[in-house]
């Protein structure tokens, strides 16, 4: 069999770093090793091992860093990590029971680079949404782009080549994700299981610090990505049309904020040329409206007619 390294970066999430390791080790059919990279916490981890006791387990690596931000730690962990498949859990999440070994079984048995199963957003009151993504491109990249796969989601191959960019927060994950899935040979198996919980009342959480959500440098981001597919001569037109829906979706609330000089700027990387080839293109669209008349005039043109037929 196999062996699952679940690669945990940790900072300061005492209360949650135990049910977390809990959890992947009590994963069926499957050889795991946990590996905690400590990056610079107040308190050592790896002097908590007494008190939180899924840390004492021998299959638990714990390493302690100073503070060098979660990409760097992560790709600590990779330089440690022994297993031939790899997953990305956050320190204050935690798998579903018996979840990992299924995924396990997909790639042992397969050629597929990833398995790609659903996620749960919870908070102190509950459930907050259930995601199953479903593939909606042939091509893994693009899937990726569109469905937004989130840490833990996805069981991969580990591509010893392959490190995290350490100055990418907080999109260090996806561009981690599109770096491993470049090559358009390598396809995931979506498997309809929930695989990750995702806690999003943690204290101090990093989307939030770098605000991930910020709609220029979310699109710079996609910008970005695009850019670096197209002068690596990998741009095709399922990547080309997720990323572009990526980015208009960034000019749409932009304009929607009035601030149209950086609509106007991030529009510039959309293949304006192609878009009408995009399966997502539809007439009345805010994408056919500004291609038809332009970034202003057209993004102008679109939320007034959405104004009068009351749909904003």
């Amino acid at each position: 069999m196999a062996r699952t390294s679940v690669i945990i970066p940790y900072f300061n999430r005492l209360a949650y770093i135990g049910y977390a390791v809990e959890s992947a080790l009590g994963q069926d059919d499957c050889d795991i090793e946990v590996v905690i990279v400590d990056d610079g916490s107040a308190v050592s981890l790896d002097k908590q091992r007494e008190t939180i006791r899924p840390l004492r387990d021998p299959r638990v690596t714990i390493i302690r860093q100073a503070n060098s931000g979660c990409g760097a730690a992560r790709n600590t962990a990779l330089d440690a990590a022994s297993g031939d498949f790899v997953l990305f859990l956050d320190s204050d999440d935690y798998l579903e029971p018996g979840a990992l070994g299924q995924l396990t079984r997909i790639l042992d048995e397969s050629d597929s680079f990833g398995a790609l199963a659903g996620w749960r957003n919870f908070d102190t009151s509950g459930t907050l949404n259930l995601t199953f993504p479903e593939p909606h491109y042939s091509d893994a990249l693009a899937n990726c782009v569109m469905q937004n796969w989130v840490p833990g989601c996805i069981l991969l191959r580990n591509d010893r080549s392959i490190r995290f960019n350490p100055l990418g927060m907080p999109w260090e994950m996806p561009e981690y994700y599109l770096d491993c899935l470049q090559d358009p040979s390598r396809r995931t198996t979506y498997v309809p299981v929930t695989l990750v919980h995702m806690r999003q009342d943690a204290p101090d959480r990093l989307t939030t610090a770098y605000d991930h959500f910020e709609a220029a440098r979310a699109g710079r981001f996609w910008s970005v990505m695009k850019r670096r597919l197209i002068d690596r001569n990998r741009l095709n037109r399922e990547r080309a049309a997720a990323l572009d829906s990526k980015i208009l979706s960034n000019v749409h609330m932009l304009m929607s904020a009035s601030r149209n000089a950086d609509a106007r700027n991030l529009a510039r990387s959309v293949s304006w040329d192609r878009i009408q080839d995009y399966d997502w293109y539809r007439r009345g669209s805010f994408a056919w409206f500004c291609k038809r008349a332009g970034v202003g005039f057209g993004a102008d043109a679109f939320f007034a007619i959405n104004r009068v037929l009351g749909r904003t």
